[in-house]
């Protein structure tokens, strides 16, 4: 099994409903062979326990206009009119307009701008995998939207920009509709927005649930620490919400939230 790195926390690279058992004995010798990991997370259980505070944004079937309200209707037939969507290579996605999305995008939403040849490198360098949908202005043809998703037994929905210049055209729209049904008709699992926010920095999900129909698959949440990091978040667990007032560190509330799936999964899913 491929295990991946990110911001201290070691997990399984593969899909949700993949299961991954993972010992005590296990979890020792990966922490032992990456120094850098806080501790190891894996999930279980993927969409068969009722409810609990861990879950993944899923969609398992297509999106009918039907079982919408009449305003989303209304919504993304305004994006179908002015938009298309289409699967494209990553040399199309590489071009001036698509960097201009990333940008306005990103200084909206997150005030950070990657430096063009930073952002090429990455797209031109992306995993076989990944598979890119892009959105264009149906009247000029210009490049307004994208999404980078990556693609396996199912499909997760891993990065999604657009321009705020057409905010007013709903490409986001368009393009959560057309990709949601054509990954399903063609065969796929389900489609993910991936699990849910730590830190609620972002209403996408809510949206697709909302607006979309996704819904919530439930999943245990399950985490082995480094042994003096466990204490840590242990001893500091009780005291959170102070802590977190006094300290405004985002990666600290979702080590804070994370310990708190963990014991609810522990008490509510087991």
């Amino acid at each position: 099994m491929i295990w991946t790195l990110y911001k201290g926390a070691l997990m399984p690279d593969v899909e949700p409903h993949v299961i991954v058992n993972v010992t005590i004995d296990n979890a020792k010798k990966l922490l032992k062979n990456y120094k850098s990991a806080m501790f190891v997370l894996w999930y279980s259980d993927f969409n068969k326990v009722d409810t609990c505070e861990g879950y993944f944004v899923i969609k398992q079937n297509i999106i009918s206009l039907n079982e919408l309200s009449s305003n989303t209707r209304n919504q993304i037939r305004k994006a179908l009119s002015c938009c298309v969507t289409k699967i494209v290579s990553k040399e199309v996605i590489a071009s001036d307009d698509r960097y201009e999305t990333f940008t306005k995008h990103n200084l909206r939403f997150t005030k950070n701008v990657e430096s063009k040849s930073s952002f090429y490198n990455h797209i031109l360098n992306v995993k076989d995998n990944i598979e890119f949908l892009a959105c264009f202005n149906k009247e000029t043809g210009k490049l307004i939207g994208y999404m980078e998703n990556k693609v396996g037994e199912a499909v997760n929905y891993s990065i999604m920009k657009t321009n705020t210049d057409y905010r007013k055209l709903y490409p986001n729209y368009a393009m959560f509709y057309n990709a949601t049904n054509h990954y399903i008709l063609n065969g796929k699992l389900y489609v993910s927005d991936g699990f849910r926010s730590l830190d609620h920095h972002s209403n996408i999900q809510d949206l697709l649930i909302d607006k979309f129909k996704f819904k919530k698959a439930y999943t245990n949440v399950n985490i082995y620490y480094r042994w003096y990091f466990g204490f840590l978040v242990k001893l500091l667990y009780p005291l959170r919400h102070i802590i977190t007032k006094i300290i405004h560190k985002s990666s600290l509330q979702k080590i804070f939230t994370l310990e708190s799936l963990r014991r609810n999964s522990l008490i509510s899913c087991l």
